[in-house]
């Protein structure tokens, strides 16, 4: 993201320095046809790096989520070790990681966490992701017997 900054700044100002080094040597009459070429191509870039920067900030901004839930639900299952349940996190695996195991006498858990952002005004706010089969009371009463 830094580079990109620097890209938005650096990249403009050498488009303008090549543009006075040809007018100085063409004559500023003779540069009439070739700056809007130049402007045309600056404004493009500065549109294109302002909207990738923007997509980066919400991809940042979902990644804070997700990290900010994961820390939550990780506080909350670390809860779990004085009733003698073992609690871990991060687990890797092949080509992903498990957010949570918690292994009590009730058995293995396996924890997801999603995080979501509060929809901006006027969007429509996002499902809550559950797994397939399992209700909001199955997960209260999973929460309720591992305790």
């Amino acid at each position: 993201m830094l580079w990109d900054l620097t890209l938005l700044v650096v990249i403009p100002l050498v488009v303008l320095t090549l543009f006075l080094a040809q007018s100085n040597l063409r004559g500023l009459t003779n540069m009439v046809s070739v700056a809007l070429i130049y402007a045309v191509a600056a404004f493009a870039f500065i549109a294109f790096m302002v909207r990738k920067l923007v997509k980066a900030g919400a991809r940042l901004d979902n990644l804070r989520a997700g990290f900010d839930a994961e820390l939550a639900v990780g506080q909350e299952l670390d809860q779990l070790m004085r009733q003698g349940a073992f609690v871990f996190h991060d687990v890797p695996a092949d080509n992903f990681n498990i957010d949570h195991v918690v292994i009590s006498s009730s058995g293995v858990f396996a924890v997801e966490t999603k995080g979501y952002t509060k929809p901006k005004q006027g969007e429509s706010p996002r499902v809550p992701w559950r797994p397939v089969g399992l209700s909001h009371a199955g997960i209260a009463t999973c929460s309720a017997r591992c305790r």
